[in-house]
């Protein structure tokens, strides 16, 4: 009989990650394996590498929050990760949000040469307590595409924002 290897979370377990009183800084980190030959898309840099991949994932990340399923305070699309500020609404659960994102936005990037997952299998969440943490949370994630050279502004950037406020 083989072990069972149980997988290691990092959500708290007694946590209701469906609050809207509290607000999630979330990063998820691509880790693609294999693209087809004909594929435009570099491993390293999905979203940069196919424009409209990233185009694609940025606009979904707009459908849930139209939907009326979280409030995006802060969010950047990076070459290779996402970072944002949510808080769930009306009593969608954040884990369940971002696993129909990731499900989706893997389906988009199969379109475009990927092979097997686009994301990491789990993502980092931190729950913000307090609302000068929010703040800094989204001063760091609206300038993420300055702190690492690709626009001068955040503003420059195509993937990035704060459509809702704190």
């Amino acid at each position: 009989m083989a072990a069972y290897h149980r997988r290691n979370t990092y959500r708290l377990p007694t946590h209701d990650y469906s609050d809207s009183r509290y607000a999630y800084f979330i990063t998820l980190q691509t880790k693609i394996k294999a693209v087809e030959a004909q594929s435009s898309i570099d491993p390293a840099r999905p979203f940069i590498s196919c424009r409209p991949l990233g185009t694609q994932a940025d606009r979904s990340l707009h459908f849930y929050r139209e939907q009326g399923k979280w409030l995006i305070f802060a969010y950047s699309l990076m070459p290779n990760h996402l970072h944002l500020l949510v808080s769930p609404l009306g009593g969608a659960n954040l884990s369940n949000i971002l696993g129909s994102y990731e499900s989706y936005t893997t389906r988009l990037a199969w379109e475009h040469g990927v092979v097997g997952p686009l994301w990491q299998r789990s993502f980092y969440d931190h729950i913000l307590r307090s609302e000068q943490a929010a703040i800094n949370v989204v001063n760091y994630i609206l300038n993420n595409p300055v702190r690492a050279r690709l626009v001068k502004r955040w503003e420059d950037w195509p993937w990035c924002g704060a459509p809702d406020p704190l």
